[in-house]
């Protein structure tokens, strides 16, 4: 087959970008293909452009790759605090939500981010901020589905014109 120009690049570069920050196991394989083009002679900023990520990334990369070979490139969880509650801790707290406040002893008849800071406090034992229980209620609570809406055509009914 020829070479050819008049494949459209915006869908691939976004697919390959999409399965890459979201596979472990694509983002290993992006890793790869930076540093294997950069080992081939091409710079990282023609990398970058081909693979729709920054040239500071790619030399990151290429570093890693250099002190601690393939291994270095897999891709690992980011960084950031850790979970404050357990991934059974949040089904609970799931379940937890689904119940009016009544049925867990509070007077209030609809769950806010206080009497979700007073709830997390009382069953787990752990003092989080208004914020984050605003937060959390926004993650953890079931939400209604968005109102479809019906369009109606402009100008007169077909038939009528």
């Amino acid at each position: 087959m020829r070479a050819t120009t008049d494949l459209p690049l915006l869908p691939l570069r976004l697919a390959l970008r999409s399965a890459a920050r979201h596979d472990a196991q694509a983002g290993y394989q992006h890793h790869l293909l930076a540093v294997l083009l950069v080992a081939q002679g091409h710079s990282c900023q023609q990398v970058g452009e081909w693979l729709d990520c920054s040239p500071r990334s790619i030399e990151r990369w290429v570093c890693a790759y250099r002190c601690g070979g393939c291994e270095a490139l897999r891709v690992t969880r980011g960084g950031g605090r850790p979970a404050s509650l357990t991934p059974p801790q949040w089904e609970q707290l799931r379940a937890d939500l689904a119940l009016p406040p009544p049925t867990h002893g509070f007077a209030q008849p609809s769950w806010c981010g206080k009497l979700l800071s007073a709830h997390v406090s009382r069953r787990y034992g752990l003092d989080l901020s208004l914020r984050q229980c605003q937060r959390m209620l926004g993650q953890l609570r079931p939400r209604p589905e968005p109102a479809r809406q019906e369009f109606r055509r402009c100008g007169p009914a077909p038939g009528h014109g």
